[in-house]
């Protein structure tokens, strides 16, 4: 009986975890952590050299970003969202950003973040139907929205956590940085 008991637990974490991780990918969350790290090494003049980067330079990187390994920022994340939502609630949140409404709801916010960090050339935000920003509007009122507000705050709170996404995203666009040719110190 306690055997039993112990793997229906054990089934129910790496449950929570493989959902966690697809969570954490779907939202593009390590896309956040990574950009944002380019973006402080660009804006650091001795990191980044004395020259502003060219838009082809802005777009390669950003491409480079994208398209980088960044399964440790994943984890990392996925940990904290792990402890906070329950597996309900990370059921409701991948329906949501699995449908148009959310992956143009991620697109935007991924957009308005890039512009945040000096990345011009983002593109365009889409824009959202009247039954998709309905769709968003529910989905805000739900506890698994509210929840995802709070994980950047549990993740401060989080050391361990917090070491790994960041120096994990530091890592990602150091490499993207060196592999492009921007100056390193």
């Amino acid at each position: 009986m306690a055997a039993m008991l112990l793997s229906t637990s054990v089934f129910a974490q790496d449950s929570a975890a493989t959902l966690a991780e697809r969570l954490a990918r779907v939202m593009r969350l390590d896309q956040f952590v990574v950009q944002g790290a380019a973006a402080q090494h660009l804006a650091n003049p001795k990191s980044a050299g004395s020259e502003e980067p060219t838009d082809k330079q802005r777009l390669d990187l950003l491409r480079c970003l994208e398209h980088a390994d960044t399964s440790k920022v994943i984890q990392a994340l996925a940990s904290v969202a792990a402890q906070e939502l329950s597996v309900g609630e990370m059921n409701v949140a991948l329906a949501f950003y699995a449908s148009s409404a959310g992956k143009k709801q991620m697109q935007r916010e991924l957009v308005e973040a890039q512009r945040g960090y000096g990345y011009e050339l983002a593109g365009a935000s889409p824009s959202l139907s009247s039954d998709e920003r309905e769709r968003l509007e529910r989905f805000r009122k739900t506890p698994a929205s509210a929840k995802l507000e709070e994980i950047p705050l549990r993740l401060r709170e989080t050391p361990d956590s917090r070491k790994a996404v960041y120096m994990g995203g530091d890592m990602v666009a150091t490499n993207c940085l060196r592999h492009l040719g921007f100056p390193r110190d």
